[in-house]
């Protein structure tokens, strides 16, 4: 899903892009990398408070990566 994700936003598809990358955050939710493409995929659909919240998820599961290393 994650793949396949960001290949339709590359596309342009944003909508698809969205539900597969939504999909993806919930069967991987310490994916960072999935919530940054989730808030782009949002954020091109319109949903900017989404897009706000999965930017701030991604961020912190960022964060977290870099304290345990």
């Amino acid at each position: 899903h994650f793949g396949l994700g960001y290949t339709l936003y590359d596309l342009g598809r944003f909508h698809e892009a969205y539900r597969h990358l939504r999909y993806y955050t919930e069967i991987s939710p310490a994916n960072h990398w999935a919530w940054m493409w989730l808030g782009r995929a949002a954020h091109a659909i319109g949903e900017f408070g989404e897009a706000r919240g999965a930017y701030i998820r991604a961020i912190e599961l960022d964060e977290e990566d870099e304290n345990e290393a």
